[in-house]
């Protein structure tokens, strides 16, 4: 696990643990704060509110950032001629579901983790400079073994994604931040599954696939 994975992880264990807690008026604007903070931290915005989230019973706190373009971005120069033929993948995402190795501490029942997609749109005749879609990320740990396929670490949330076209090797990420109950030591199976649409160019659009992975809880 690299050094500014460990930092990430670090930082959620700070930032999130509190949310989890958090119940009065006050504290909601508190959870607010922290959210933002988290996600100004990686350079992104907080989008929780502004989707529909559900989650499962074994997950506390959730954040979910809409990050930039990538640091190294170079913008591919548009096709001149609008009867140039639509690529037949105008749109990648690049998939990272929950994993590594969590360490949990004494007396802790939860890990922070994360799973995110870096969507990358191809400049084409007729495409806009930002598309302006909605995603939804579907991220899920099968926690209670494997004989069984427990739903209950799961984050599925569907919203607003701000995403650079042409811009390379992606215009714009969405990263979901959660905590989820261990339920075991070992090895736990996690998935992502992702989609993305924009409702104003509809030949900006990516169909729902899935990436799969693991996490490792040790004690």
């Amino acid at each position: 696990m690299n050094a500014s994975y460990l930092l990430m992880l670090g930082t959620l264990g700070l930032t999130l643990s509190p949310l989890i807690y958090a119940t009065s008026e006050a504290d909601a604007e508190e959870k607010s704060q922290l959210r933002k903070l988290l996600c100004e931290s990686k350079g992104g915005a907080d989008v929780t509110a502004q989707g529909e989230l559900k989650k499962g019973d074994e997950v506390g706190a959730v954040v979910v950032c809409r990050l930039p373009p990538s640091p190294t971005t170079v913008v591919e120069n548009q096709a001149v001629s609008t009867r140039a033929l639509l690529p037949l993948t105008p749109i990648t995402a690049a998939l990272s579901p929950p994993s590594g190795v969590y360490k949990l501490d004494p007396g802790a029942a939860s890990v922070n983790t994360s799973c995110s997609a870096n969507i990358a749109i191809a400049k084409w005749a007729g495409f806009p400079d930002t598309s302006n879609g909605n995603a939804t990320l579907n991220c899920r740990g099968y926690n209670a073994g494997p004989a069984e396929s427990s739903l209950g670490c799961r984050v599925e949330w569907t919203g607003p994604a701000q995403i650079a076209v042409g811009a390379i090797p992606y215009g714009g990420q969405v990263m979901v931040n959660f905590t989820c109950l261990a339920r075991q030591y070992g090895v736990i199976g996690t998935v992502i599954e992702f989609s993305y649409a924009d409702p104003l160019y509809s030949r900006i659009r990516y169909g729902s696939t899935r990436a799969t992975a693991s996490m490792t809880i040790t004690q």
